[in-house]
């Protein structure tokens, strides 16, 4: 009997499916976006800056200024923006430049691949960005959008949301323990940012820079001083949700001991989620991985025309805590008008509002009625779900990685790695 040849596709086929093991599963890069478009200095609703810019082309309407540096006045009226060229240095191989008027009204303004200094008239910080820069009137106030790269945007939003705690790590451990924790508050960062692209798709950007999104202090020196502590790490994480898009990982200062799922503080919130850590933040003995935070345990006391200016009501005989999970989901109270409940979210809301933000830290209290008013006794800062920062600094210092601290707080999810060499 006589044996064929194999034939080079055969050949080829047998070499690649015995050099694979059978436990790895090979799966293509996910799609993500390169770039984000976040809307900067929204609190401030500006209507006149100043900006200075270095390294970058300035397209004024249809016009066209190779300069590398420059300093611009931009004043917003009601459809355009007005702009008044301060100074500016042609690029060294643009000499002989036609001088252009130096004020003008245009309806946009872009600035690219750039380094920013914007100072908002009124205030005395000043500001810095990098990346491409657009401006438009809005309604009066100029509309400033930051188009910067995917992980540039990660890197500044985890420094703007973290750096604090990873100022503490940088003094009291090691380079490791703070490139865990920092990988893992940047897997977090990364997840949110995408799972929330198109809240403000019809406004004509990504996201924004206040807490309704995700903090963006746009201060490249935070950049710098980041990657001379960070440990050398090619691949970073995504954390991807069970129906295969990226996580709305949710996260927060100090849980207190106790996480709960995320209906427990939004009524309207999808049920049945296994994604997110329910129950004790511990891991051995009953110890609360958050216990040396600063915001661990509280007490607040409120008076009863506190309370009635918060709710709104009169002659407040009654006020309790109802729990899920553990933590407040409601507020009962008893009124002129009778008897009411109020969601837990739309009580801290209106505290903050009225009373002052951070009077109430978390919704993990006990409320006890005194002749005054009302003994709030609580523990942690934040709604208690998802990432908690203080826990995930702990684990980090007890020697977890990354991977392990994200699977701790979001058990029901996969975890994809992102090759950043690539970008």
């Amino acid at each position: 009997m006589k044996f064929k040849p194999f034939s080079s596709f055969l050949l080829w086929f047998l070499l690649i499916s015995f050099s694979i093991p059978f436990s790895l599963s090979v799966e293509p890069e996910r799609a993500l976006p390169k770039q984000i478009r976040v809307r900067i200095l929204t609190k401030y609703k500006p209507t006149s800056v100043q900006l200075s810019y270095r390294k970058s082309r300035l397209f004024l309407g249809d016009q066209v200024f190779p300069i590398q540096n420059g300093k611009l006045q931009i004043q917003a009226k009601q459809k355009d923006i007005g702009v008044f060229r301060l100074s500016g240095e042609n690029s060294p191989n643009q000499k002989n430049i036609v001088e252009k008027p130096k004020f003008q009204n245009v309806k946009r303004l872009y600035l690219t691949r750039g380094n920013y200094e914007i100072k908002v008239s009124g205030q005395d910080e000043i500001f810095r960005y990098s990346g491409d820069l657009t401006i438009e009137s809005e309604s009066n106030s100029l509309k400033i959008l930051s188009i910067i790269s995917r992980e540039e945007y990660v890197t500044v939003a985890t420094e703007s949301e973290f750096g604090t705690l990873f100022s503490s790590l940088e003094k009291e451990s090691s380079k490791e323990i703070l490139g865990q924790f920092r990988m893992s508050a940047k897997a977090v960062v990364r997840s949110y940012s995408l799972s929330n692209l198109n809240r403000h798709s019809q406004e004509g950007y990504d996201l924004c820079d206040l807490t309704h999104c995700l903090q963006y202090s746009g201060k490249v020196n935070k950049i710098e001083r980041s990657k001379k502590s960070e440990v050398v790490l090619p691949k970073e994480f995504l954390i991807v949700s069970k129906s295969g898009k990226p996580l709305e990982t949710f996260f927060h200062s100090t849980c207190g001991g106790i996480l709960t799922h995320p209906q427990v503080y939004w009524k309207n919130f999808r049920e049945g989620n296994s994604e997110y850590r329910s129950g004790f933040d511990s891991i051995r003995n009953g110890e609360f991985l958050c216990r040396n935070s600063p915001h661990f345990q509280w007490e607040t006391m409120l008076t009863k025309s506190e309370v009635e200016k918060i709710l709104e009501a009169k002659a407040i005989s009654k006020l309790e805590a109802q729990e899920k999970e553990g933590r407040v989901y409601r507020i009962s109270y008893h009124s002129a008008s009778g008897e009411h409940l109020l969601s837990i979210s739309d009580f801290l809301s209106k505290s903050g509002k009225r009373i002052g933000w951070n009077r109430l830290k978390s919704n993990l209290f006990q409320i006890k009625s005194g002749p005054n008013g009302f003994v709030f006794q609580g523990q942690g800062f934040g709604h208690g779900i998802g990432f908690c920062q203080y826990g995930a600094m702990e684990l980090a210092s007890r020697g977890k990685t990354a991977k392990e601290i994200l699977e701790f707080y979001f058990p029901g999810t996969k975890l994809e790695q992102i090759n950043l060499e690539s970008l």
